[in-house]
């Protein structure tokens, strides 16, 4: 049924307006926005207030369900602009991201000078009802019937980056204004431009509480471990701070687990990067005081925002204890060895059983319990750099000297090339 209708001046006006003006001559003549004819109020007992066409119409919206997509429209257009003149927003039902109660999101907040149009074009489509702010579509409405909008038509709409929503005429006429609206938003078939995983007010005013709450917080942090030849470890956690007194960063400074404050500055610190390269600076000249006299050190950043620039230093996966000699021995694993002499896993197993390479028993920490077997680092370098020799002077070899000094194998063919190349070194 229509319960909204147009006047000779074009004003939108409710049925429930025009039963309510008495006597019954005195009431402003309307008409059918679509069809521009006359329309006469029923204000009878047994059916609701309604506006009909004059017997004989071929409206469309003289029944069924073109009456229902009309009414729903007129009702729509009414309660966008009650909106806009309070200068509220478009509300949607919607689940705080954090807390996961339902609350009213606004998709947009109108402005006064916002116009709400019917069927009016954007790019290829007329959509039902459109918002224009100024020369740009900032919303556009269809409501729906019984054929909701076609994935073409919807991917049109959203080209025109403007709020669009989808709406059922029913739950559009079942509103009784805007007021119940913003209470109990009803549920959109579509909608584009939400946010994703929004906050409820309750949420967002906690998360500002919280940031208003005076914190300090860690911009970087770095960890040293430092191990020296007579078996001590040392180690630290280097960290660069900023306090903030609800308002500002009024306070940095830059501490050891070990030494505490090293140094601090008061005023504004806003510059998170200026502050890391201060960090650097205090770090290195930290670093090379607390690592003199040591066997090896390593630097571990563990952090979102890890200290500027490359720390320089040894990795402590590769310095183990050794109990045998009672002090630190940098040493490779079975496959960095191999991979050191860029030889095969094989070749170096058989090497390994015939102990032409040494091998070595290390614990991770001095206070280990258990030996792992390792390679000597300095054994290792050794072969790999005769190794190297060999292949630069490989190539130079006859065959002739090769059955001289009788080669049977690789490994007489590299003794065989450290051989020449010591003899041309010694010459």
């Amino acid at each position: 049924m229509l319960t909204i209708a147009e006047t000779t001046e074009g004003a939108l006006v409710r049925i429930a307006e025009i039963a309510a003006i008495v006597p019954a001559h005195v009431r402003p003549r309307v008409r059918c926005v679509l069809c521009e004819h006359a329309l006469v109020p029923k204000l009878g007992t047994k059916l609701r207030h309604h506006f009909a066409h004059l017997p004989g119409s071929s409206c469309p919206a003289a029944g069924g369900e073109g009456e229902v997509h009309l009414a729903a429209k007129l009702h729509m257009t009414l309660l966008l602009r009650e909106l806009i003149a309070a200068r509220l927003h478009l509300p949607a039902p919607s689940a705080c991201g954090l807390c996961g109660e339902p609350y009213t999101q606004a998709l947009l907040t109108f402005e006064s000078t916002d116009q709400v149009q019917i069927e009016r074009s954007v790019g290829s489509r007329r959509p039902d009802l459109i918002v224009r702010r100024g020369d740009r579509v900032i919303a556009a409405i269809e409501i729906v019937v019984s054929n909701p909008c076609t994935d073409e038509r919807w991917a049109d709409l959203l080209s025109t980056n403007a709020v669009v929503v989808e709406v059922r005429g029913e739950d559009v006429l079942a509103l009784p204004d805007t007021q119940t609206w913003l209470d109990d938003p009803i549920e959109y078939s579509r909608v584009s431009l939400l946010q994703q995983d929004p906050a409820c007010p309750s949420c967002l005013a906690a998360l500002d509480e919280e940031h208003r709450r005076p914190r300090a917080e860690a911009i970087t942090r770095c960890a040293l471990d430092v191990r020296f030849p007579d078996g001590r470890r040392t180690q630290d956690t280097f960290e660069v701070w900023r306090e903030w007194d609800g308002t500002r960063w009024v306070r940095a400074f830059i501490q050891s687990a070990l030494r505490g404050r090293l140094w601090e500055l008061e005023g504004t610190c806003d510059d998170i990067e200026e502050l890391r390269v201060r960090g650097r600076e205090v770090f290195r000249s930290y670093r090379a005081e607390l690592v003199r006299g040591a066997a090896a050190y390593s630097c571990d950043t563990f952090a979102e925002d890890a200290l500027p620039g490359t720390i320089l230093a040894e990795l402590a996966s590769s310095w183990w204890w050794q109990p045998a000699r009672t002090r630190w021995v940098q040493v490779y694993s079975f496959q960095e060895a191999a991979a050191r002499l860029q030889i095969r896993r094989t070749t170096f197993g058989r090497w390994v059983k015939e102990r032409r390479v040494r091998a070595i028993y290390v614990r991770r920490d001095r206070d280990a319990q258990e030996d792992t077997r390792c390679f000597d680092a300095e054994d290792i370098d050794e072969r790999t750099r005769r190794l190297e020799n060999w292949r630069r002077t490989a190539p130079t070899l006859t065959s002739q000297q090769f059955f001289a000094l009788r080669v049977r194998n690789t490994m007489d063919a590299i003794r065989a090339g450290e051989a020449v190349w010591d003899e041309e070194r010694s010459g």
